[in-house]
């Protein structure tokens, strides 16, 4: 942002008016240098309870996709005393980590944690929760290959939370929009994912009242729409929709690497593999630089990276990007 720049420039001091923690989500999008050194200098005032910076922390770092440091920010905050004794921001937390153990194909922790929440959410009565759990429920069985059973609860779910008052409601009918369309896609199904996109952007600018702005997060949300959409309509036949969709995306700039991985079906289908081969050259550089290699986009990159050069013929390369991945694979499982 254009506030940002004299701030960063000038590390003598931030004005009070921003060390706030609305001011870290605000900027974890548009500065996230700016929203980390906002939250240094929560920490240094030590006004807040810990668990609270911890899962302020904890957001930034899951918000930006480091999700093996944001994990553990979680799970500091799920010891505290004063977050054992409420019950709310205990399936709060719980949901976060899921999220977190999603990120990192980590499906025996994510398992363990889903139940938990699952058992939560029943016990207090509250069916936003609920229907959280259900939806990781179906995820995984989609994953495991009960992939019938999977929608069913996947669909259920987002009905679910529709229905629900719960206060991250829209965020949470994005999360599940998206995920429906990485499953649908890649079974093919991409009728029914014509429809999820339609529903996807009736909720691309919703936000309940109260909630916390993030800028460039409804640039985000718009971002993976446009890739979903040129993916969907190119499968359906429909270029001009597809082709205006890229367009559009393309336009996002630098926003859109960290989605690029989602509009790579579209360019495989037009052989564009140089194309690709920058996308993830982009897109591992940025991973390189945060330090946080070990999760889901490392590990659709190098499969990507793989797939291109075997579209250009240069199966060395190939070869080697897919032994990276299995050995990535191994050890997000370890």
């Amino acid at each position: 942002s254009d506030l940002a720049m004299p701030l960063l420039a000038n590390r003598s001091a931030l004005p009070d008016s921003l060390i706030t923690e609305d001011k870290v989500y605000e900027f974890t999008f548009s500065d996230t240098p700016l929203a980390e050194r906002i939250m240094m200098e929560l920490r240094k005032k030590g006004k807040q309870a810990t668990h609270e910076l911890d899962i302020t922390e904890g957001d930034l770092y899951y918000n930006t996709g480091r999700f093996i440091i944001a994990a553990s920010f979680y799970k500091n905050a799920l010891a505290a005393k004063a977050v054992k004794r409420d019950e709310q921001m205990t399936m709060k937390l719980l949901h976060r980590l899921i999220s977190c153990y999603d990120g990192l194909y980590d499906e025996k922790r994510k398992a363990e944690t889903v139940k938990l929440l699952m058992q939560n959410a029943q016990e207090a009565g509250d069916s936003g929760m609920e229907s959280i759990a259900l939806f990781y429920l179906g995820k995984s069985l989609h994953e495991q290959g009960t992939k019938e059973r999977g929608y069913v609860y996947m669909l259920q779910a987002t009905e679910m939370m529709e229905k629900s008052h719960y206060d991250r409601k829209y965020d949470n009918l994005r999360a599940n929009c998206n995920d429906l369309l990485i499953c649908y896609e890649r079974d093919k199904r991409y009728g029914e994912a014509l429809q999820v996109l339609d529903k996807l952007e009736k909720y691309l600018y919703a936000k309940t009242p109260g909630e916390a702005e993030m800028e460039g997060l409804y640039e985000q949300e718009k971002c993976k729409w446009l890739a979903h959409r040129a993916v969907v309509c190119s499968k359906l036949g429909k270029e001009k929709e597809a082709n205006e969709a890229y367009s559009e995306f393309q336009k996002m700039g630098r926003i859109n690497r960290r989605y690029a991985y989602l509009v790579v079906p579209y360019l495989f289908d037009l052989h564009r593999y140089d194309e690709i081969v920058d996308m993830c050259k982009q897109r591992e550089t940025e991973m390189m630089h945060k330090k946080d290699t070990i999760n889901l986009y490392m590990s659709s990159t190098l499969k990507f990276y793989g797939m291109a050069y075997q579209g250009l013929e240069q199966y060395d390369k190939a070869a080697s990007y897919f032994e990276r991945l299995s050995v990535l694979r191994d050890r997000s499982e370890e």
